[in-house]
């Protein structure tokens, strides 16, 4: 038991960072609230990647997205004068009065997927940090099946890359 326990550190440290991950997603998720309108104007950035903002009727501000990588460029584009329903968050209704840009969540339908990038990529030092923790994790289970050769080290070395590989492809 006593020799084991750099396979339950991984464990519990595993358990833990994606825990983060879930939780912090279901509660931006949960305090969303919903936003309808006509769209007024839309414009479309110079990335690689575009990023739409678009003005709605009813509002003073503009709302977008920042993205989802290359998940974006399968959206379709937001067309004028069309309606339109997506969510933002409760602390970003009272800057709906004023002329500020608001990140929205699930224009194209894909609301959860939009509150986890959301979580995963507010910002470069975060996205980088997290980064790091998994590859953290994955040596962490690296080691603990070089040292064990327990199924359940190896499983989890297979799906903490697997995550390392989805969160460096963002």
């Amino acid at each position: 038991m006593r020799k084991k326990k750099i396979v339950y550190y991984s464990l519990i440290a595993t358990l833990l960072f994606w825990l983060y991950i879930a939780g912090k997603t279901m509660y931006v998720y949960s305090s969303l609230e919903p936003i309808q309108g006509t769209i007024t104007k839309v414009e479309k950035s110079g990335n690689r990647i575009p990023v739409y903002t678009i003005n709605l009727q009813e509002y003073n501000s503009s709302f977008s997205n920042t993205g989802n990588g290359t998940l974006s460029l399968l959206k379709k584009v937001p067309e004028e004068n069309s309606d339109v329903f997506f969510y933002i968050r409760k602390a970003d209704i009272p800057k709906t009065t004023s002329n500020d840009t608001i990140f929205n969540f699930g224009l194209h339908g894909y609301t959860l997927i939009d509150c986890y990038y959301f979580v995963v990529r507010p910002h470069l030092l975060q996205h980088i940090f997290i980064l790091f923790c998994s590859f953290i994790l994955c040596c962490l289970h690296a080691y603990s099946y070089a040292r064990y050769s327990s199924t359940l080290s190896w499983r989890l070395l297979i799906a903490s890359l697997l995550l390392l590989l989805q969160l460096m492809l963002l």
